[in-house]
């Protein structure tokens, strides 16, 4: 805290407003709707000014209070994943604070129960990607045996990269890997007679790595103006694509050989 001292609790202000930002952008938020919940929440508390720049990973928040004291903090965004419920629900606890102001001990203990929000099992995550990626095979013209292979390569692949997430390798080995082992599968399942389309089955397989949704948000924050944000989303974008295609494309060549 900076200034003369303040009657209002700005240290646990920002707490708040941060910590539900950093919530956020760690699971899938765009960069915009990251700093407009920080926002929202810190004038919900009777902030007079908020000033705060979110990338990828790092968010820097600082909030002015009526008597003229300022709180900064930053925070490092270390761990990023697709968890939309979490952004839903602190997008609507931002907005329920303009409308009805909440003890601060209330809103962190809520905070805390979204951040502590249980994804789903993988006993459901892989059975939704094996249907995925079959509907991705009839998408792009495979018939029903080929989106049977597909129902098989995609529940794998998820399994695979789950598995090595969990083990604690880095996204650049996993994509490799996943963008491999995909390649096989599409080659493996034509040879042993269970599908027909080796191309389909590949390039559907891949579509459960693509990475959709970092691109879109890219997008998003280059339009709104965050050029930092949105430019190393893209890069992100860039690298995932090419780590797949490379671990693709060096398993179609020893196959060939």
């Amino acid at each position: 805290m900076d200034g003369k001292r303040s009657d209002m609790d700005g240290d646990r202000i920002l707490e708040a407003a941060s910590w539900a930002g950093k919530i956020m952008l760690e699971n899938g938020a765009e960069t915009y709707r990251v700093e407009q919940t920080i926002e929202y929440i810190a004038r919900a508390y009777g902030m007079v000014r908020c000033d705060c720049s979110a990338t990828p990973t790092m968010i820097i928040t600082s909030l002015l209070d009526p008597d003229g004291c300022t709180y900064s903090v930053i925070r490092r965004i270390k761990n990023r994943t697709t968890h939309l419920e979490r952004v839903e629900q602190v997008n609507r606890l931002s907005r329920t604070l303009v409308k009805e102001r909440w003890s601060l001990d209330k809103t962190l203990t809520e905070l805390e129960k979204i951040e502590q929000t249980v994804n789903y099992r993988l006993a459901i995550q892989i059975p939704a990607a094996a249907l995925g990626t079959a509907a991705f095979v009839m998408m792009f013209g495979g018939s029903w045996q080929d989106a049977a292979g597909g129902l098989l390569s995609g529940a794998l692949l998820y399994a695979l990269t789950a598995g090595m997430r969990k083990l604690g390798f880095g996204d650049l080995f996993i994509y490799l890997s996943g963008g491999a082992f995909a390649a096989f599968t599409g080659w493996l399942l034509p040879m042993l007679g269970w599908t027909q389309q080796s191309a389909i089955l590949t390039i559907s397989t891949l579509m459960l790595l693509v990475p959709g949704m970092i691109f879109t948000n890219a997008l998003r924050d280059v339009a709104g103006g965050d050029l930092v944000s949105g430019t190393s989303r893209l890069l992100e974008a860039s690298f995932i694509a090419a780590s797949l295609a490379l671990g693709a494309a060096f398993v179609r060549a020893v196959l060939l050989l």
